[in-house]
């Protein structure tokens, strides 16, 4: 796809920090960020994967197929 000048994308969360009692994304809140962003100009959607990691992750192929499927 060809573009005329800088687009942005939205990174989605996928860590849970350890000792802050944070609680992994729903799909529901992903979709309505993913959603949210179309809306406002962003061109893409990112997330991180880490093999291994201390911290706990969400499995960002997984991720992405809930936002894809909705």
């Amino acid at each position: 796809m060809a573009s005329n000048g800088v687009t942005f994308g939205v990174h989605l969360p996928v860590r849970m920090l350890p000792g802050t009692g944070s609680n992994p994304p729903s799909a529901s809140l992903l979709t309505e960020t993913v959603e949210a962003s179309k809306q406002s100009g962003f061109s893409s959607v990112w997330v991180t994967d880490h093999i291994v990691y201390m911290d706990p992750w969400l499995d960002c192929l997984m991720m992405l197929a809930a936002v894809a499927g909705r």
